[in-house]
């Protein structure tokens, strides 16, 4: 009968036992398992707050350097619109002096012929 009981104490303890360690292990999982999502979610916002950032950075160099195309852009188009304005006034200044050669030439031979008549 003593040894009856003996065991039925160690098989009811050995049972506590193994409840008690699944309990821990499940726990212990749990434990994890939430600790794990935390960490996800935590670097989940750390990641966005990156990707923030980065697509700041992009932003502002892509703004920089269409600032400097179009900087480019213009500069290239004042060059040329002075290329043109300066050749459009040689050709005037051209016509001008034409013109003045032409009219001296006639009021010399006007005078000669004053002269001559």
């Amino acid at each position: 009968r003593i040894q009856r009981c003996w065991r039925g104490y160690i098989t009811r303890k050995r049972l506590q036992d193994d409840i008690a360690l699944t309990a821990h292990e499940t726990a212990s999982q749990l434990q994890s398992r939430f600790r794990r999502y935390i960490v996800k979610k935590m670097m989940e916002r750390r990641g966005n707050k990156a990707i923030f950032m980065q697509a700041l950075w992009r932003k502002t160099r892509d703004r920089r350097k269409a600032d400097r195309v179009r900087s480019a852009r213009m500069h290239a188009r004042r060059l040329a619109a002075g290329s043109i304005v300066r050749e459009w006034l040689r050709r005037l200044l051209w016509a001008a002096i034409f013109f003045q050669r032409i009219i001296r030439s006639f009021l010399v031979r006007r005078r000669l012929q004053r002269r001559h008549s």
